[in-house]
């Protein structure tokens, strides 16, 4: 409460309410929304407050048995809408919740462009992209779905400064969102700032402008998949846009800027999807693999475990650096150096063997080629749909 009094937040998300349908609770100025686990099932629950002067419509999804959600439905303007998501996954991390992530996203229609999303809460997820010293399951899907879906979804993450669960020095209440909305009170580390209240979490900050739709920020990030261009079968590439629900444009007025840009950004969609089912991707291939010998997999396994040990000491010793902490960190370093020295020496052994493996045979240029020469530039074909993508209902 006294939070809400000083901060007056115009949403808040809460995670493990821990309520039934027993419980009545009201906040002075706040609707609240709320899904709470059946009676018989301690703990969980999710909920969401909203100033009352913010109208808007609570969606009620199936349940599912790990992802526990509460959604709100906030008008912006004639099309578009912000869904705001109050998520919570129990610690269990045997319990993968991958699909019933996805189906959140299908079920809100979240690809169309005129939907702008917010989920947040603590789906005790952890990987390195926002500052675990670990990943597990969780959150190594999250990484790999939200980097494959960030043209699709329009998806990117923010985590916090500082561990959002100090009891276990972790970062596992995550944000994520639509990339086009505009987040101002990010760090110059690209993280948000989290405030301690009566809680073993500490509450995440989040400050995004929706009042007008020209303050939203609409970057198109490239697609994180390479795709092998010069492969793509351009005939069903065509037949695809060809067939694709047409894109009706209004003839008898003229268009503003919004408008013009909702027209794009689903030409955009519908390209993006024929490239994914027509062309395709590179296989990625960790470079780095190339290059190992057991020596190397000793070192990172001895840096994985000095880490450990490092982040357990700073949360026992409050952060404060003590002898323990400085040798470690020093040992960090000499980790780091040999790291460095074994990546070079192997590097160096591998393009050498590569050079003295090209001998005088019919294979000596193609083997110099494959070492030396630059990759084609891509051929693009051309075509024209047979059915127009965008069309004026007075002039089809």
């Amino acid at each position: 409460m006294k939070l809400l009094e000083e901060l007056k937040p115009d949403i808040v998300l809460l995670n493990e309410t821990k309520l039934n349908n027993k419980h009545r609770i009201e906040f002075k100025d706040y609707r609240v929304y709320r899904n709470d686990r059946e009676q018989n099932a301690n703990g969980g629950g999710t909920a969401i407050l909203i100033q009352n002067n913010i109208n808007c419509n609570e969606i009620f999804i199936h349940d599912r048995e790990i992802l526990e959600t509460t959604t709100v439905k906030i008008k912006l303007t004639s099309n578009e809408k912000i869904f705001i998501v109050a998520a919570y996954a129990p610690g269990n991390n045997k319990k993968a919740f991958n699909q019933e992530f996805i189906d959140l996203f299908k079920t809100l229609n979240l690809e169309d462009p005129n939907n702008f999303f917010i989920i947040a809460g603590d789906l005790n997820a952890k990987h390195p992209n926002w500052k675990n010293s670990i990943h597990n399951q969780r959150g190594s899907f999250l990484y790999k779905w939200i980097n494959e879906n960030c043209v699709t979804y329009r998806t990117k993450l923010l985590g916090t400064e500082v561990p959002s669960y100090p009891a276990g020095n972790s970062y596992l209440d995550i944000c994520i969102y639509d990339e086009r909305l505009q987040v101002i009170n990010c760090t110059d580390n690209g993280n948000i700032s989290s405030i301690i209240y009566d809680s073993d979490h500490n509450a995440m900050c989040i400050q995004i402008s929706i009042n007008n739709r020209n303050d939203l920020q609409i970057i198109a990030e490239p697609d994180s998949h390479r795709y092998n261009y010069n492969k793509t079968d351009w005939q069903q590439f065509q037949l695809h846009l060809s067939t694709k629900k047409k894109i009706s444009i209004a003839n008898n007025k003229n268009l503003d800027n919004n408008e013009i840009e909702s027209y794009i950004q689903q030409i955009d969609q519908n390209i993006y999807s024929a490239i994914k089912k027509f062309t395709p991707k590179i296989k990625k291939q960790n470079i780095t693999k190339t290059y190992h010998n057991q020596q190397i997999e000793i070192l990172l396994k001895l840096k994985h475990d000095t880490l450990t040990l490092l982040r357990k000491e700073q949360h026992r010793n409050n952060y404060t650096d003590n002898e323990t902490i400085m040798d470690l960190k020093a040992l960090l370093n000499s980790i780091k150096k040999e790291t460095e020295m074994q990546f070079t020496k192997v590097a160096n052994e591998y393009w050498k063997n590569k050079i003295k493996s090209i001998s005088r045979n019919n294979d000596m240029f193609p083997s110099i080629n494959a070492v030396l020469k630059k990759n084609r530039q891509v051929e693009s074909k051309s075509f024209t749909c047979q059915k127009m993508i965008l069309y004026s209902p007075g002039l089809a």
